[in-house]
């Protein structure tokens, strides 16, 4: 399962790769009519392949659960365009799946790669290989599956690289995103500081809760709260803020850097508090506040009901000579607050 827009050079060598090891290719193109047509040409002779295209949302995790439905076998590999298999987990793809006792798998994802060449030792977990039955999307920015079973770690030597050469969203279209997934509610704060405490010890969808730090740290938290009378859909003060952002810049520093990344966790934090402040000054500052906590919480998937088949059609269809991104996710989060508030 991949999600394309205007890659295609990538998303052929992708294909090229993993088609002779694969039962189906499922593609989500949200490409321009040149680039969606170039797709079709160069995979018709390709039966393995289907090709569906998408009103694009600015990043592909809402359309996730609509995809899902698309692939037909029970095991899934997620990939991204810019993304290759080593050649040990590419050749041991079908023996990993085999495991009766998995339901899916973390796999390292070294995140600089150029030209085939690994240029540092910084990864990621990330859990890329599921049983579709047992899987669930929220549409959060950046999220892992929510696995209904087991995760499996991969061993070291088996791997997804990352090709740095592939442009990303830009940092003005990520700004957009934060006014939303940023601002945090205290409810939706207690588990983002354990999901980050997480990333820090153990591989991405681990159930931290269920070890003894987990159930301190949210013991903690939740005591913090109580002491302090804090409300659960009340929004985060900035100083707590402060220590969620330098929780979530320390698990990355730790990990490109080791403990001389530490001082960089705390390097553009006051920077941040600043940028949030200017968003709660905006005029929409209390609008969007309210559409954070449905979106962190359900998720944009069921906010704007984008699991139904029905729905992505009609949305695709009616932008299909649009402008679609960001700007047209955000204008979708912000009609379904208003409608939901006059019919109430």
């Amino acid at each position: 399962m991949v999600f394309s827009k205007n890659s295609t050079s990538q998303l052929l060598g992708l294909i090229r790769q993993m088609y002779g090891i694969v039962d189906q290719v499922v593609v989500i193109d949200s490409s321009t009519n040149a680039e969606y047509n170039r797709v079709i040409r160069s995979t018709k002779r390709m039966s393995k392949v289907g090709v569906h295209w998408a009103v694009a949302l600015g990043y592909p995790d809402p359309l996730r659960m609509w995809a899902l439905k698309k692939c037909r076998n029970d095991w899934v590999l997620l990939m991204d365009t810019d993304e290759r298999l080593n050649d040990e987990l590419r050749n041991k793809l079908k023996s990993i799946i085999s495991k009766p006792e998995y339901d899916a798998f973390a796999i390292k994802r070294y995140e600089e790669v150029e030209r085939g060449q690994r240029q540092s030792n910084f990864f990621t977990w990330q859990i890329r290989l599921f049983r579709k039955r047992k899987t669930r999307f929220r549409g959060i920015l950046h999220e892992q599956p929510i696995i209904d079973g087991r995760v499996g770690r991969l061993d070291d030597g088996f791997a997804i690289e990352h090709r740095v050469e592939h442009r990303h969203p830009t940092s003005q279209e990520y700004y957009k995103l934060n006014r939303v997934f940023d601002r945090l509610s205290y409810a939706t704060y207690n588990e983002k500081m354990l999901e980050y405490v997480s990333k820090l010890m153990m591989p991405e969808g681990a159930k931290i809760k269920d070890i003894a730090i987990g159930r301190f740290v949210w013991g903690w938290l939740t005591l913090y709260e109580k002491i302090t009378l804090k409300k659960p859909q009340e929004e985060v003060a900035n100083r707590d803020y402060y220590f969620f952002v330098v929780l979530r810049n320390l698990v990355y520093a730790l990990k490109q850097h080791g403990v001389l990344g530490v001082p960089a966790a705390f390097r553009g934090t006051k920077d941040y508090i600043r940028t949030l402040n200017e968003w709660k000054d905006e005029p929409d500052s209390q609008m969007l506040f309210e559409i954070s906590k449905e979106v962190n919480g359900r998720g944009v998937i069921k906010y704007l009901g984008l699991d139904r088949d029905s729905v992505v059609r009609q949305l695709s269809a009616r932008y299909k000579n649009k402008k679609g991104g960001v700007d047209l996710l955000m204008s979708l989060l912000k009609e379904k607050y208003k409608r939901d508030r006059y019919i109430k």
